[in-house]
């Protein structure tokens, strides 16, 4: 996967911790949040 380069902020708010990133790299981590999940199943 393509994780480098990727410009992010890290905010924490309510106990919860966020990355900020550009809409453009959103669905790039999805799609590996997606294939991890479905790997696990495996």
């Amino acid at each position: 996967y393509k994780l480098y380069n990727i410009a992010g902020k890290v905010v924490t708010h309510a106990r919860k911790i966020t990355l900020k990133v550009n809409e453009e790299f959103a669905k790039l981590l999805q799609n590996i949040r997606h294939k991890a999940y479905e790997m696990s199943l495996e």
